[in-house]
Formats: C-alpha cells, sequence, structure tokens
C-alpha cells in the first residue's frame, strides 16, 4: 500500500509540472487541412504549403525552379514571460531555401513569397527564425543561422549550432523572453540573458518560408508543431516546492 501512495505523490507532482507550460498551439497534421490547422499558406509562381494527408505532414509543395512559399498561423499568441516554439522538420536538398521561426502576427501586408527573415524589408514582420544552408541565407555565406528582424534591419543571432543534416528529420526548440533567447538544433543549445529583449507585449505566430533554386523542393516537410508560454517565476518557485514536499512525504512513508 505504501508503494501506492508513493506513486500517487510522483504522479501527480509530474502532472503539475506537465501543466507548468501552457500549450497555446498544437499541430501534428493528422487529417487536417491547412485552414483547419489555424493556418494559411500563400505563394507565388506555384509554391504553396498544404497537408499531406498520407504521412500527417504539413508539406512544402515547391515544383520547379524560382517557386516559393510561406505558411503561418491565422492568429497569434501572448505570453508575458516568453514563448517556445517546438517543431520537427526536414528539408531535402540544400539548393533550397528554408526559414522557420516565431513572428509579430500584428504586422500587416507582408508577402508570403518573400522569406520573411533573409529578405528582410519594408512590411516584413518583426521576427526571430533559424535560416538553414542555401544559396541565400547568412548574407551568402551559405550557412544555418538564428538571425532576427526588428522591422529594419536582420542581424545574425548565433550560427553555433552548426548546419543541420539534409533529409532527416530535425527538431528545433526555440523560446524568447523579455530578457534573452535560446535555441536548439537535436539537443545542443544556445542561449544568450541580458544581450537582448523581445518584445512580449506582442502576439506571436509560427511562419515557415520555402523557396526553390533551380530544382524542386517537393518532399521537405513539417511533421508537429507546439507553442507553450514559458511558465511565469512563481511556477517555478511552486513546483520546487512541491517536488521538495513529495521527496519529504516518500522519505517519511520509506
Amino acid at each position: 500500500m505504501k508503494k501506492i501512495h508513493t506513486i500517487t505523490i510522483i504522479a501527480s507532482l509530474m502532472a503539475v509540472a506537465a501543466q507548468a507550460a501552457d500549450v497555446l498551439y498544437q499541430s501534428d497534421f493528422t487529417g487536417t487541412t491547412v485552414a483547419s490547422a489555424g493556418l494559411e499558406s500563400s505563394g507565388a509562381s506555384g509554391g504553396i504549403w498544404d497537408i499531406d494527408t498520407a504521412n500527417d505532414r504539413l508539406n512544402a509543395n515547391l515544383p520547379g525552379g524560382g517557386d516559393r512559399a510561406t505558411v503561418r498561423n491565422i492568429g497569434g499568441f501572448q505570453s508575458d514571460d516568453g514563448i517556445t516554439l517546438d517543431i520537427t522538420f526536414n528539408q531535402t536538398m540544400s539548393s533550397n531555401d528554408f526559414t522557420i521561426g516565431l513572428f509579430d502576427v500584428s504586422t500587416g501586408g507582408w508577402n508570403y513569397a518573400n522569406d520573411f527573415m533573409q529578405d528582410g524589408t519594408a512590411n516584413q514582420p518583426y521576427s526571430i527564425a533559424l535560416s538553414t544552408d542555401g544559396p541565400r541565407e547568412d548574407a551568402n555565406s551559405n550557412v544555418d543561422v538564428l538571425s532576427f528582424y526588428n522591422g529594419n534591419t536582420v542581424s545574425k543571432l548565433s550560427s553555433a549550432q552548426g548546419n543541420i543534416t539534409m533529409g532527416a528529420d530535425t527538431r528545433l526548440i526555440l523560446t524568447i523572453t523579455g530578457t534573452g533567447y535560446s535555441y536548439s538544433l537535436d539537443g545542443g543549445l544556445t542561449t544568450s540573458s541580458g544581450l537582448m529583449a523581445f518584445d512580449m507585449s506582442k502576439s506571436y505566430g509560427f511562419a515557415a518560408y520555402g523557396s526553390t533554386v533551380g530544382s524542386a523542393l517537393n518532399g521537405s516537410y513539417i511533421s508537429n508543431i507546439t507553442i507553450t508560454a514559458v511558465p511565469e517565476p512563481g511556477t517555478y518557485a511552486l513546483l520546487g516546492g512541491l517536488l521538495a514536499l513529495g521527496y519529504v512525504m516518500v522519505r517519511r512513508r520509506r
């Protein structure tokens, strides 16, 4: 009986921890259309993002050279303490451009046919994104880089995580707060605190851009997206107290 009580205590604490980060948006594209997934897509030269219903994936449908398109959340999400984007994607070849990140949804009139990060021009959105290996990325130096666009200038933040592996699933976790950012590719981690402040009064959504340069990008895809609110500091304190309480109770029962 004591073991059952101990397991119950631990399970309850894990449930509290799981609820600490509120899920703001989530999709694994099971049996959905782009619109029913809370997304919209538009592009140029035949480019579009659509749902691969056979494999439950968001597909970059760019059948020819020069095709390009952006997909994004229809609405945005706001959290004073921070926003985290957790996304798994697969880019099939390095002759293409791929940009994935978070943007301010209040920006109106931006051109879906342009890379919202690397083609940082008037009417493009306030955003932070990872641009993957392609001929136009990072001022033509051809490396994967995390960048920020403040509405006027694109700034390189980090290329510390290196280049992704083409044709392989890659997990990107990107977090922004009022005091810094962090990003991870498949378990690596780069953080910056106190050097940069994001405007957390804005509403953020997910966006992804893909384009072809002489060859098709068909087959590249996103398999799941989760956007969560960063837990407020008081939540961490509560979790610490609960975990300490659980430890004491377990020790006493032993």
